[in-house]
């Protein structure tokens, strides 16, 4: 085991080197998922709802995947993280949940005449009964996850405060300096899947954030 230890060390100066790096993506990850939810996350038709939610996730998984590759095993410092990566992957989680409620209430909707001929009258009107429960609950678990958001941010604020109190002169100069790329590459590639999902809409196509293709009905 002892032979180990110099890789184990290599690797956590490299991770020690880039975790400026690591903490300005998973900032502007995070920033972009707050100002994105201000204004978008809520809508009244489903196919929007679920777009949302996708991105949502997405950006939660960048934050998370940035936190966990950057994370620092000095005791001090990777106390630091923990909180802030433990309500990552809570956030994750409800965001896979919502889009999970979104998608079947949308396979519902879009199905509806289908499901109807398959099922028959009692099984279908069940069926439709539980979907507006399914709507219910995801329009709370939507702003469960807004109101959420609030305390990630003081957690990441402080979180990142700590760190760049041990941050050098060039560790500043770096985070600054991609915590700026990282923002305008999300908000980039927030554009482009509007644009994308707008076009694709129009073909009765559907391309979420994370670039899975599907089929889709009207609305």
């Amino acid at each position: 085991m002892n032979g180990n230890l110099p890789k184990v060390r290599h690797v956590q100066t490299l991770v020690e080197m880039n975790h400026c790096v690591g903490t300005a993506r998973r900032d502007a990850a995070f920033d972009n998922l707050e100002e994105y939810c201000e204004a978008k996350l809520m809508s009244a038709r489903v196919r929007q709802r679920k777009y949302a939610y996708a991105y949502c996730l997405y950006l939660v998984n960048e934050a998370l995947t940035a936190a966990e590759h950057s994370a620092l095993i000095e005791e001090k410092q990777g106390m630091l993280d923990r909180p802030a990566t433990h309500f990552l992957k809570l956030l994750q989680d409800m965001a896979s949940t919502m889009e999970a409620l979104a998608n079947h209430v949308m396979m519902v909707e879009q199905e509806a005449e289908l499901l109807h001929e398959a099922l028959g009258d009692n099984v279908h009107k069940l069926l439709s009964e539980s979907c507006d429960q399914f709507v219910k609950t995801e329009a709370g678990a939507a702003k469960s996850f807004i109101s959420m958001l609030s305390v990630g941010k003081e957690l990441l604020k402080v979180s990142t405060q700590r760190h760049r109190e041990h941050f050098s002169e060039d560790d500043e100069r770096r985070y600054n300096l991609c915590y700026a790329e990282y923002k305008r590459h999300y908000a980039e590639m927030l554009q482009k899947r509007r644009r994308e999902n707008a076009a694709a809409e129009s073909r009765e196509k559907v391309i979420p954030p994370e670039g899975g293709v599907h089929m889709a009905a009207n609305d």
